[in-house]
């Protein structure tokens, strides 16, 4: 009778982890959607520097935030929490994923240093047409 017990309570157990588990894969899909809006964000304003001549002293500003942003992409998508907006071949090419991501921050690092030096902001542009963004989204994310 004992061992009956024990096993009805490690079962009932195991389902009240169940929801647990899929709260923790939710929270980890909201964070990584709320980095990748900031992200975004970050480059609608530079865009709108680069092609309108928007508050160009600000350009800096906004790569510096990219920049930081574009270094919290790996964590963001370590918990190998499939769902969102990502496909199934970001966990199951990692390597090649990670590959984009590092030459993406590599772009924007370039691109914010051209900026703190006082390259204008159209010259700028140039580099940002190196940072592909849909290159990425077309292999990893859906639309």
């Amino acid at each position: 009778m004992r061992i009956l017990l024990t096993s009805a309570l490690l079962a009932a157990l195991g389902l009240f982890d169940v929801p647990a588990r899929a709260a923790e894969r939710s929270a980890v899909i909201e964070y990584r959607q709320q980095v990748m809006r900031t992200l975004e964000a970050q480059f609608q304003a530079i865009m709108l520097i680069v092609t309108r001549d928007t508050s160009p002293e600000n350009l800096h500003s906004h790569l510096s935030a990219a920049l930081l942003t574009a270094r919290m992409l790996p964590r963001a998508f370590e918990p190998r929490a499939p769902g969102g907006s990502s496909l199934p071949q970001v966990w199951t090419q990692w390597d090649d994923f990670a590959k984009h991501v590092r030459e993406f921050e590599a772009s924007v690092a370039i691109a914010a240093e051209a900026a703190r030096n006082g390259t204008k902001p159209a010259d700028v542009l140039y580099h940002i047409d190196a940072i592909s963004c849909r290159d990425c989204h077309d292999l990893y994310r859906r639309d």
